[in-house]
């Protein structure tokens, strides 16, 4: 009976089955399960002899290599927790991910040692680095380690470090960018990982037969889990460095005769591109695979000319639970712009704003249910907990994927665009404030915005804008290269426009809705709209920035005289305003910003409060009003008699809803309200006392 608890045991199991086989080639040298198991546990005995303990982290920061597998395992084998880097990752991010995993051991390669070397310099919890490739022949306060030292003098073939993980202890720690402008690292137990690549292989159609050809990079999770889903199967991975010689790739596809192509649009387009030219087809393949960004539906036809026998299955993802959605590649022509349903065994949930779920092709925000949901971000308990939701399920932490989709009336998704300012471009998530920062620190720069503009092949292309101190004489060439000395190849900006001043927001912040060509002037407006509500109005101030957007929407749609509720607001689609709607408009956000209830502006009073708790449209619903609601009527239930009064203080926005709420369900009992609206009263009868905030001491 096979069983896998850890990521590692299907290496186990598969040595324990086929030593001889090849699990990799590479260079055009072929590796056998022998090889990797055995170089693994020559790792894991080095660790665990030089005070690697339990849970500790091993950092891996190579160029795809072999070198990569057997640092990997030979680190889950120590008892550890491994994270892959980018090899083009530059010093100073180097550092900052060192730093913030704790990672006692460096795997790396000569190749990258001017890198490497000063990033752990002045990192103070390496303890030692583990390089390949030529001798280092540099004065360290770090131990350089040869990693031949290592295999040259391997432990009893018969010695097993005994294991000491469960499958809730942590595997990976995978980094990706945040919103902050720093790398998150995105936390994965074994469970989450022995998951995950079982629900891939199942619906992908994989077997021990399969061949993986993989030129992905290792250090994000699209290329990582091309290595465990090979070991997982028992089968073979044929690694290569990148995709800058498609000629020679081709080559090796055919003479390895591999049969698994993951791609990304940027690699079809070229494929295309080149097929365009001059036919040619790769017929070993039998099932390839594209995520990251959209697959452009008109690519499908040459892509089957291109790979004759294949499955092509379009997919969508986040590193935050690895895979969401695949589409059956029997429906890729009918149903081409879909990335379908969820993975086997998880769930996808389309939420409203206020919890709600929404009906068939109605928009909504994208949640996800399942065991390959993250642990969370390491060392970020904030924006951990911004990303799993614990109001959704009981009981249970939900992933909120911050994207927008409609669901079909079959359960097929469909993509409609993000609710944060991440940037996705080439299948990398790109933190704008990431290379705003750099560009600050340019000596010559006053100002600089960064932003996405979509683009059909890698979904969106990084454009960047500046403005320049006075005197100042900057090429956008040479904030490039400048870039380039700093940032990883996928984060560089494709363009720099240089700018007397930025546009601004009446509240002074630089409007990056102006900065996009495909923003029409009623985006514009709004955002400029949005920045001053977002800065006045303090009633909102303890919600989601999302709550000023529906609010400002709500006021658009009823200067053009349509009211509408939350679920309507959130996929209401602006149109131009005439001038007196403008007026109008003006006016209703001058009103809510002195204070007054939007249900009273909108002319929609009976979503509030009565109704609310049936009907769930109110415009600014909190699900928490109905909990709340429920939790004070069973404290009311069990006072005296005599007592007959409930003190309802106003501590959160809607204080005045959980009024009403409890109201409409026990009329008898009396409201004792701090704070609440002239207007909440007016609509809950006789049996509410108003106190004003001056009164709240004796309340």
């Amino acid at each position: 009976m096979e069983i896998r608890r850890l990521i590692q045991d299907s290496l186990t199991l598969a040595y324990q089955k086929h030593p001889d086989k090849v699990v990799a080639i590479f260079s055009g040298k072929e590796y056998l399960y022998r090889d990797l198991y055995n170089e693994s546990q020559n790792i894991a005995h080095y660790l665990h002899n030089n005070g690697f303990q339990r849970g500790d982290r091993g950092a891996v920061f190579i160029e795809n290599s072999w070198n990569i597998l057997a640092s990997v395992f030979g680190i889950l084998y120590a008892g550890g927790t491994f994270l892959v880097i980018n090899h083009l990752t530059k010093q100073d991010k180097l550092g900052y991910i060192l730093t913030d995993s704790g990672a006692t051991h460096l795997f790396s390669d000569t190749m990258v040692s001017k890198h490497f070397i000063p990033a752990v310099e002045k990192c103070n919890n390496i303890k030692a680095v583990i390089y390949a490739g030529k001798p280092i022949d540099v004065s360290t306060q770090t131990p350089l380690i040869p990693i031949q030292t290592i295999h040259q003098d391997p432990p009893n073939s018969d010695s097993k470090i005994p294991s000491q993980n469960i499958s809730v202890d942590l595997s990976a720690l995978i980094y990706t960018s945040g919103s902050t402008g720093d790398p998150k690292g995105v936390m994965m137990s074994h469970a989450n990982m022995v998951f995950t690549c079982d629900s891939l292989v199942e619906y992908l159609r994989l077997n021990e037969e399969s061949k993986i050809f993989c030129f992905l990079p290792f250090a994000f999770d699209y290329g990582l889990y091309q290595i465990f889903m090979a070991i997982r199967l028992g089968a073979c991975i044929v690694i290569e460095k990148s995709f800058a010689f498609p000629g020679l790739i081709f080559d090796e596809i055919n003479s390895t005769e591999a049969t698994v192509f993951p791609g990304v649009p940027t690699v079809f387009s070229t494929l295309v591109n080149m097929y365009q030219k001059k036919p040619f087809s790769l017929p070993s393949v039998t099932c390839v695979t594209n995520t990251a960004a959209a697959l452009p539906a008109d690519y499908i036809p040459t892509l089957k000319n291109i790979f004759p026998n294949a499955l092509i299955f379009k997919m969508y993802g986040l590193t935050e639970c690895k895979r969401v959605c695949y589409l059956e590649p029997e429906r890729i022509d009918s149903k081409a712009s879909s990335v379908g349903k969820a993975i086997p065994g998880t769930e996808v949930l389309l939420l409203d704003p206020s919890g709600v779920p929404v009906g068939p092709d109605q928009e909504g925000t994208l949640y996800v249910r399942g065991q390959h949901v993250m642990q969370g971000y390491w060392n970020k308990p904030e924006q951990t907990q911004k990303m799993l939701r614990t109001d959704i399920v009981a009981g249970e932490k939900v992933l909120c994927t911050n994207d927008r989709f409609i669901m079909d009336s079959e359960g097929l998704l469909y993509f409609r665009g993000r609710t944060d300012e991440i940037i996705k471009t080439r299948g990398e998530k790109v933190s704008p404030i990431e290379v705003e920062n750099v560009l600050h620190s340019m000596p010559g720069v006053k100002e600089a915005a960064v932003i996405g503009i979509p683009d059909p092949v890698e979904g969106q292309v990084i454009k960047a804008f500046v403005s320049l101190d006075k005197d100042v004489d900057l090429h956008p060439r040479q904030i490039r290269q400048y870039c380039i000395a700093r940032l990883e190849n996928f984060m560089v900006p494709k363009e720099t426009i240089i700018m007397d001043e930025l546009p601004k927001t009446n509240s002074n912040k630089i409007n990056k809705m102006a900065l996009n060509p495909a923003a029409s002037p009623e985006d514009i407006q709004f955002e400029d709209l949005l920045s001053s509500l977002k800065a006045s109005l303090e009633i909102l101030a303890d919600k989601p920035d999302e709550t000023c957007e529906i609010t400002l929407k709500a006021l658009w749609a009823f200067a053009q005289g349509q009211p509408i509720s939350s679920t309507q607001a959130h996929s209401f689609s602006l149109s131009p305003l005439n001038e007196q709607q403008r007026t109008t408009l003006d006016e209703a956000i001058r009103q809510r910003i002195s204070g007054t209830p939007l249900a009273h502006i909108t002319g929609r009073q009976q979503f509030m409060g009565l109704e609310m708790l049936a009907s769930k449209d109110a415009l600014i619903p909190r699900k928490e009003t109905e909990i709340l609601a429920n939790l004070a009527i069973d404290t009311i239930k069990q006072l005296p008699v005599e007592k007959g009064t409930a003190h309802v203080i106003d501590v959160c926005t809607g204080s005045g809803n959980l009024a009403l709420g409890i109201l409409n369900k026990c009329p008898d009992i009396k409201i004792w309200g701090a704070d609440l609206s002239e207007e909440a009263i007016a609509l809950a009868n006789k049996n509410a006392v108003f106190s004003k905030l001056s009164d709240r001491i004796q309340v």
